[in-house]
């Protein structure tokens, strides 16, 4: 029988709730692990847990490695790395995670893989994951009569985009209530730059494909606005506006954009964790000019994914477009000032 040793890990780069909750996993999981695991500093630790679903982070976890540290991948993506714990994060795959480097650490044949026990009777309908977009409750009679107090915007003839709305192209302005049939709620206040929504930013792509009508837009007062707002996190308006050209063109090139020409990022962009190819993507075009297919050839992505990142980091002003003037202005409102500050976070 193994004797078992005090390992420590080090988390980097996650969520304090994540982080938290791994933590607290390590006592809950001591009769389970073949070690006993506890936190330690970056340097001492036996093992980095390293947050890599950003460029930043998956930097991280390759310069960690490349210094010899043994170190193990935070991700949506565990089928990229050697040793990795899978967001959500379980019980069962940080005792996994554990207990693999246990092994590698004390010389043995890794431990076969856990799994959790299915649950005795699954559901008709399967509870949503923790990117799905739940569906909005029943009104109770307080909200309806909050709702119904709330102006709606004057009936027009014309519906718009997601993206007319947020570079100030309609009437809508102020702090809006968006919400339609099979879509989340959406909660966007145009004055200060900010979106809010129970949903993830992926769960919000089908309001960048529809047609906005005056029915799915209400002006909220300020007090509601806040009530509503009050326990989600806000979010800039860049964020949402990348998301509608990410998602807007169906894996084409936008309209200007040439797609035999090279494309270079002219800086390392903030990636999101729900689009985990974009940090291989960025990786190849950070280095040098390529084609589409060229980028999409090097980094194991789609040429749709490609053509998808080019046109989110373009209108952001991330992107090289050596077919281009040199003194190519990209437009103002929205995205000529995220390209000066490179904001989305």
């Amino acid at each position: 029988m193994n004797t078992p040793q005090t390992r420590t890990l080090c988390i980097a780069g996650a969520d304090a709730e994540v982080a938290a909750r791994i933590t607290a996993l390590l006592d809950e999981l001591r009769t389970r692990l073949d070690d006993r695991w506890r936190i330690a500093d970056y340097a001492s630790a036996d093992l980095l847990l390293i947050q890599t679903d950003s460029v930043y982070g998956h930097m991280d976890w390759l310069k960690a490695e490349g210094n010899g540290r043994l170190v193990a991948a935070l991700t949506s993506n565990p089928d990229a790395y050697g040793f990795a714990l899978a967001f959500p994060v379980t019980p069962a795959g940080v005792t996994t995670l554990l207990n693999g480097v246990s092994a590698r650490l004390a010389g043995r044949p890794a431990p076969a893989v856990a799994k959790e026990a299915a649950p005795a009777a699954a559901p008709a309908r399967p509870a949503p994951a923790v990117h799905a977009v739940a569906p909005p409750a029943p009104a109770a009679p307080a909200a309806r009569a909050e709702a119904a107090a709330r102006p709606a915007i004057a009936e027009t003839a014309h519906s718009h985009s997601l993206l007319d709305l947020l570079e100030g192209r309609t009437a809508h302005a102020g702090k809006l209530q968006l919400q339609a049939e099979g879509l989340p709620e959406l909660l966007v206040d145009t004055r200060a730059g900010q979106w809010h929504s129970a949903a993830t930013l992926k769960g919000l792509a089908p309001w960048c494909t529809h047609a906005i009508g005056a029915a799915d837009v209400r002006v909220l007062d300020d007090a509601v606005f806040a009530r509503q707002a009050a326990t989600l996190q806000a979010h800039p308006l860049a964020r949402l506006a990348w998301l509608v050209h990410l998602v807007s063109h169906d894996g084409r090139l936008r309209p200007g954009l040439d797609p035999k020409a090279p494309y270079k990022l002219a800086k390392w962009p903030q990636s999101e964790r729900e689009f985990p190819k974009h940090f291989r993507i960025a990786t190849v075009m950070l280095k040098q000019a390529h084609t589409l297919e060229e980028i999409a050839a090097e980094s194991g992505a789609g040429v749709a994914d490609v053509a998808n990142f080019i046109n989110a980091y373009d209108a952001l002003g991330y992107v090289e477009r050596l077919d281009a003037p040199a003194n190519d202005a990209r437009g103002g409102g929205l995205f000529g000032r995220a390209k000066k500050t490179g904001a989305m976070s």
